[in-house]
């Protein structure tokens, strides 16, 4: 599990292609 946005987004990131998403859709 990772939390790389901390608060950015309260959603918990499992993989890291979807915090690439999360990010870019952050």
């Amino acid at each position: 599990v990772s939390l790389e946005l901390g608060g950015n987004a309260p959603c918990i990131v499992f993989d890291d292609a979807e915090l690439d998403v999360a990010v870019k859709g952050a």
